[in-house]
């Protein structure tokens, strides 16, 4: 670290203690780390082809008003990474990752990044290894990237995962169970013998933390699946536009989940609807409704969702209709769970029924369908016959 007694002024000129009047540079930025510690300084080189470059705080040999002089000359400077800030970092990350040719025609909506300190954090799901790989050159290949950290989930290591946890304890020998993931969704297909196994393996998927959503068509004697049913496993990201279908309504606020598929069954709206909007709802609920309100709005009212936008099935005035937000129809998440992708802890309610409710109900049931624009059919399926 700086020792404290030094003084780095922005602009101070920058030499090398091997021949201090040659001027390498000036400061444009000290880096701070969390604790308020200097843990280094921008410095910027060049006349012609002007860089910004990092210099870690134990290469200074000494500072003070009139300038800082470094222990290495201009050679090893001159090997320093380029300095940009996180937030141009972030801007070139995902231009790069939307405009690659493969994976911005797959994974691209599906994967988030964190830049910090010049160093990028891949968040989300892919189709393949090869996905994941591509990811993570795409990344280290913007200048001035630090280093990447890999954290995406390859849907072919989740199958195989959720057919450890299913195969073991649950499955017999009779039992044929195909699994299939789309990116981090998982789908459970084939026939078992009871409808409490087809149950305690959708109960075994769902509770696998980066698994996004279980849809189990698992068939047994005495278990109706429905082809008519229509159930959509969706994610309406936090803070995404609301839009009805003939007006704008406000912002996705949070969501509601059924912890035993992990699939989002309402979201709470933070609406902004007009006093005309909400006089017509109120005639038909007896109800006086303020301006601004958070509702209850059920996943399956929404038919479309991409480009930051979600789109209803419905109007404003039907939207309108639904049961104002009260925290004590719901409970918060147990501190030891872990949300789905791309949820944080405080993002996500559940029911207080579905919190009181032993496991039942543990899996989608129906035809099920990804309506969104951003998720693509590409998955990876094995098949589990013993």
């Amino acid at each position: 670290m700086i020792e404290s007694r030094w003084e780095i002024r922005i602009g101070s000129p920058v030499v090398s203690k091997k021949d201090r009047r040659q001027r390498l540079g000036e400061v444009t930025l000290v880096l701070m780390n969390p604790k308020g510690q200097v843990k280094g300084i921008v410095v910027r080189v060049g006349r012609l082809h002007r860089r910004n470059l990092i210099v870690p705080a134990t290469w200074i040999e000494d500072a003070d008003e009139e300038q800082i002089c470094l222990t290495v000359g201009k050679e090893a400077l001159e090997s320093l990474p380029v300095y940009r800030s996180d937030d141009d970092l972030a801007e070139d990350l995902d231009f790069a990752l939307r405009t690659d040719e493969i994976l911005g025609n797959t994974d691209y909506r599906n994967i988030s990044t964190i830049v910090q300190d010049g160093k990028v954090k891949l968040l989300g799901h892919v189709t393949t290894l090869t996905h994941e790989d591509r990811a993570a050159n795409v990344a280290s290949a913007i200048p001035g990237v630090l280093g990447v950290e890999n954290n995406l989930v390859v849907d072919w290591d989740l199958v195989a995962e959720v057919s450890r946890a299913i195969r073991g304890n649950i499955l017999s020998r009779s039992d044929k169970v195909s699994i299939s993931a789309q990116h981090g969704f998982i789908t459970l297909t084939g026939r078992v013998a009871n409808a409490a196994i087809a149950e305690a393996a959708g109960s075994a998927a769902a509770n696998i933390p980066q698994v996004r959503g279980v849809a189990n068509f698992l068939q047994a004697p005495g278990v109706v699946v429905n082809p008519e049913d229509e159930q959509c496993l969706i994610q309406p990201e936090i803070g995404e536009e609301v839009c009805a279908a003939d007006m704008q309504l406000g912002y996705v606020k949070q969501v509601v989940i059924n912890p035993h598929n992990r699939c989002v069954t309402d979201f709470i709206l933070h609406s902004d609807i007009s006093d005309r909007i909400n006089a017509d709802a109120a005639e038909a609920s007896d109800e006086l409704l303020p301006e601004e309100r958070d509702i209850v709005l059920p996943a399956s009212t929404i038919i479309y969702e991409g480009d930051e936008v979600i789109r209803l099935g419905i109007s404003g005035t039907a939207a309108a209709r639904y049961h104002n937000f009260s925290f004590s129809d719901f409970a918060s998440p147990p501190a030891d769970w872990k949300p789905p992708y791309p949820y944080r802890p405080e993002d996500v309610l559940f029911t207080r029924a579905c919190v009181q409710q032993p496991n039942r109900s543990a899996s989608v049931r129906g035809r099920n369908f990804i309506k969104s624009a951003h998720r693509n059919r590409s998955h990876e399926v094995l098949a589990i016959k013993e």
